[in-house]
């Protein structure tokens, strides 16, 4: 079931797990993701050795989200590494979206996951209109047996 937040802030969200958007050179340095490295200690560190091992490409070049922890770590919550662009320098893609979210639906019962937020991936930085990537996220998540926050 997706709830749409449109005015609200996924910190302040009771989902045990949360999706912060990434690009895959290891730099949280804007937007949301500046944000979750402010406020979770350790994540970036980790973030970047994934970042260092290519973990984040599968073997066909196509980019893959991570789940950051199997327990919870940074008050109760549990982070999802959510590549949307290759660099920083560059806007997102919504093959990426795609992929993403693909991955997500093959991965989440053997991550756990059931309680997630997500953020509009790739919308603000990452320049994408939310049209579309909407559309996406609501095409592999919306038969999900779990709950699920999009914030708008």
């Amino acid at each position: 079931m997706i709830t749409f937040v449109p005015n609200g802030d996924i910190f302040q969200s009771n989902m045990d797990v949360l999706v912060v958007p990434v690009n895959i050179v290891g730099t949280m340095g804007n937007g949301l993701a500046l944000a979750f490295k402010q406020r979770y200690d350790g994540l970036e560190a980790i973030y970047k050795g994934f970042c260092n091992i290519n973990n984040f490409r599968n073997g066909d070049e196509t980019l893959r989200c991570i789940m950051v922890t199997s327990q919870a770590t940074w008050n109760g919550k549990r982070i999802l590494l959510f590549p949307t662009k290759v660099d920083w320098r560059n806007p997102s893609k919504m093959e990426y979206i795609d992929e993403g979210l693909q991955e997500f639906c093959r991965l989440w019962r053997f991550w756990g996951v059931e309680r997630i937020a997500f953020p509009r991936l790739g919308c603000g930085k990452g320049k994408l209109g939310w049209g579309g990537v909407k559309e996406l996220m609501v095409k592999w998540l919306d038969d999900l047996p779990m709950e699920i926050e999009i914030y708008e």
